[in-house]
């Protein structure tokens, strides 16, 4: 069922940021996710900016103060809250106590949104489905015509595939790359032909298209590589597998990494595994051999984190890869895992169509669009 509009009206409301710098918000960097695993929401809940404590009797709450209570009023039980209310009033609070109880209850009230949110990110099929869907309804809302060819993977079909749209006289082609490099030979010739085109979730080589639009791969592996940093703490030792050379995806991810990485951690080790499996094992065990007390790893996609846990058997090391694949998810509920970073397709698919709309219009927009991503853990 597709959600209706609700307009705040006057019950709109600012929520300010737990560490007391402005409002709760992603730009602001200090934001509660419902994809957040337990482990972060605490850390980011304890965090939270208190004071010394009231100084007389009923005392007016000071803004962040008055925050957590609200907070509490959302997801805690009406007793815990005026539990810690009464409390407030009567100077006997313990803030530390409260944001426990508070981050116990928030964790409570995301658990089965989280759950919900892991279950489809694991499901490929699914996603491919709400991809087409989000971008077929972003056509049907914007009163334009769509048509939808799948090549399957297979880069030759691909090719005829645009061929064939080409001849239709199309006004805007969005494609999936199958391969960057073999596609650029006919998305060239649909942009020589005034074709306005739109690249999704990878580049088109040697070819300056329109607008590409593709997960935050950047901030994906910045996810990847703090969560590690929260789990084990700063200062250890950390190898990074690095996916195909030139590949924008691997250098996006590479550099996410290294923004956190570098600063907080020990990099011991950074070489490729071209995104596959059986190189990720072999590149991870020549590392073991280098350098045996790494702590951690930083994979540029699931592929390869599957083989560094094959490389890692026995060994306690913290593994992290890319895509939230079915094996990836299914190593990670299994605990041989510690997490992976899921895109979000719906919401590529109806940007693209959002934006090929506006170039039809003549519109200017983007060349580079990222969207979000979520990190993937079994909490």
């Amino acid at each position: 069922k597709e959600p209706e509009s609700f307009h705040f009206n006057a019950k709109a409301v600012k929520v300010p940021g737990l560490d007391g710098s402005g409002k709760m918000g992603k730009s602001e960097g200090n934001a509660i996710y419902l994809c957040d695993d337990e482990a972060t929401i605490k850390k980011k809940v304890m965090r939270a900016v208190t004071d010394a404590g009231p100084t007389m009797l009923n005392q007016v709450k000071p803004e962040p103060i008055e925050n957590l209570f609200t907070l509490m009023q959302l997801v805690s039980t009406p007793d815990t809250y005026d539990y810690f209310n009464d409390q407030y009033n009567n100077m006997a609070i313990r803030y530390g106590d409260m944001k426990k109880q508070l981050a116990a209850d928030i964790n409570a009230f995301c658990a089965p949104i989280r759950e919900r949110i892991i279950e489809f990110q694991s499901n490929e099929e699914y996603l491919a489905k709400v991809a087409r869907e989000g971008a077929e309804a972003a056509a049907e809302a914007a009163g334009v015509a769509m048509t939808v060819v799948d090549a399957g993977d297979d880069v030759t079909k691909q090719v005829s595939d645009v061929e064939d749209l080409l001849s239709k006289n199309i006004a805007v082609l969005i494609i999936n790359p199958v391969d960057s490099d073999a596609v650029s030979g006919v998305v060239a010739d649909a942009m020589a032909a005034g074709v306005k085109v739109i690249a999704v979730d990878r580049v088109v080589n040697g070819v300056d298209v329109d607008c590409t639009i593709a997960s935050d791969n950047v901030m994906g592996a910045e996810m990847a590589t703090q969560f590690i940093v929260d789990t084990l703490g700063e200062g250890i030792k950390v190898a990074e597998l690095q996916g195909i050379p030139g590949a924008s995806a691997a250098i996006d991810r590479g550099a996410g990494f290294h923004n956190i990485a570098d600063a907080k951690m020990t990099v011991v080790a950074s070489q490729t595994a071209n995104f596959d499996r059986t190189e990720g094992m072999s590149v991870m065990e020549n590392m073991l051999q280098a350098n045996g007390d790494i702590k951690a790893v930083f994979a540029a996609n699931d592929e390869m984190a599957l083989g560094a846990l094959e490389a890692a058997a026995g060994k306690d090391i913290v593994i992290i890869g890319f895509d939230a694949t079915d094996d990836a998810i299914a190593a990670i509920n299994e605990g041989r895992m510690a997490a992976t970073i899921a895109q979000q397709p719906d919401l590529i698919g109806k940007t693209a169509v959002e934006n090929a709309v506006k170039l039809i219009a003549g519109e200017a927009i983007e060349a580079v669009i990222p969207v979000e991503v979520a990190l993937v853990t079994a909490e």
